[in-house]
């Protein structure tokens, strides 16, 4: 029986952010309100770009 290959979790994620804008909103307001831990932003914004750059033109 072939297995199919899996993928990491930030590259499911970078997925999920560059095929659903609203999700992509969401996970950005979200990122937003956590004021206490300024990562959660760069992360998020990282993430964001990735997807946009990984995004067919």
């Amino acid at each position: 029986m072939k297995r199919k290959a899996s993928i990491s979790h930030d590259e499911a994620k970078v997925r999920e952010l560059r095929d659903n804008p609203d999700f992509a909103a969401e996970y950005l307001k979200a990122a937003l309100e956590d004021a206490d831990e300024p990562n959660v932003l760069l992360i998020a914004l990282r993430r964001i770009a990735e997807a946009r750059a990984a995004s067919p033109k």
